[in-house]
């Protein structure tokens, strides 16, 4: 009954997502959400210290999670993995990054998402382009951004380098350029710091990050975090293999394209064992990759009782979470 009111028109998709963007976010806007703490490594650290949890921020994240859904639908209807009109995507983006109430602000995952969001495009865009230099130094150069928004994003140079052999790319000149776009945004980076006499200081507290890992395991899961848990765990289990495994695209464009996500969901559960501490910001990330993956299920399944039942077990852990928070 959900989706099939969800798939009736494009316009009753957009309705729906407005409706569960209105109820999901509304306790952001009875009560005011507390902008959540920041890696101290993080150049952007005081920027996010500076900021009071209150509406105006709230409608700000809101606004910036409504941008990334609308690039990842994007995504999936540019590049022939969806269809053109089929915002799916967008819609278990919107639930799976809506779960927490105190994320519900300005934090440092939609931040990075937003960023992380513009690289895996600009991967999946790249393929089959003659001489894309300037694609791959604009995907080198977010991936800068988004390492100084949290280092731990470095492991998307891996998934660059990755991408490269998915496409079969052996140039010299794509490897080098691949380090350019990093590099320059870390000599601007120097530079800010030189001029504000802090370079020494400001250095050596970002790169003390990566001399840090691996971090120490986590105490403890917040109660109000198991239901989605199980609902989170269950629905990689049953997507993610498939994705891996039975990747049937019979594209040669779109196949490799889905292989650029699929290793992006593999890296960051990787660099999630090498900084357990971060496990929260890693979860939210993951949700980029899982929103392809359940997406691509959902639209297969034939039963309309069983795409219900995944969006009411997501529907269920999100009342239970804010029960229990």
């Amino acid at each position: 009954m959900i989706f099939r009111v969800f798939n009736y028109t494009y316009q009753s998709q957009i309705f729906v997502i407005l409706i569960a963007v209105t109820l999901l976010w509304l306790p952001a806007f009875t009560g005011a959400v507390p902008v959540q703490d920041t890696v101290d490594t993080s150049p952007f650290s005081l920027l996010y210290d500076s900021m009071q949890g209150g509406w105006i921020v709230s409608v700000a994240a809101l606004a910036l999670l409504v941008i990334q859904g609308a690039i990842l639908a994007a995504i999936t209807g540019n590049y022939r993995i969806l269809g053109l009109t089929n915002l799916t995507p967008f819609f278990f983006y919107i639930l799976f990054m809506s779960f927490s109430s105190k994320m519900l602000t300005l934090n440092t995952a939609l931040f990075s998402n937003f960023f992380v969001l513009l690289v895996i495009r600009q991967l999946i865009d790249n393929y089959g382009k003659k001489e894309p230099l300037l694609q791959w130094f604009n995907t080198s150069l977010l991936i800068g951004v988004a390492t100084l928004i949290h280092p731990a994003n470095i492991f998307l140079l891996i998934l660059l380098w990755t991408t490269y052999f998915i496409y079969r790319i052996y140039q010299l000149r794509e490897w080098i350029i691949s380090l350019l776009g990093i590099l320059f945004v870390f000599l601007l980076f120097a530079l800010y710091l030189f001029f504000t006499d802090n370079f020494n200081a400001g250095m050596a507290q970002f790169f003390s990050y990566y001399a840090a890992l691996p971090s120490a395991l986590p105490q403890s899961i917040p109660i109000n975090y198991w239901a989605f848990g199980g609902v989170f765990l269950f629905l990689v289990l049953i997507t993610m293999p498939r994705m891996i495994f039975k990747l049937d695209e019979n594209i040669i464009r779109t196949r490799k394209r889905l292989n650029v996500i699929i290793f992006h969901a593999i890296f960051l559960l990787a660099t999630v064992v090498a900084d357990p501490a971060a496990w929260e910001f890693f979860l939210f990330q993951l949700f980029i990759p899982l929103s392809f993956t359940v997406s691509r299920l959902v639209t297969n399944i034939r039963k309309e009782k069983v795409k219900d039942g995944i969006v009411i077990a997501l529907l269920l852990a999100i009342i239970f979470e804010r029960f229990f928070s």
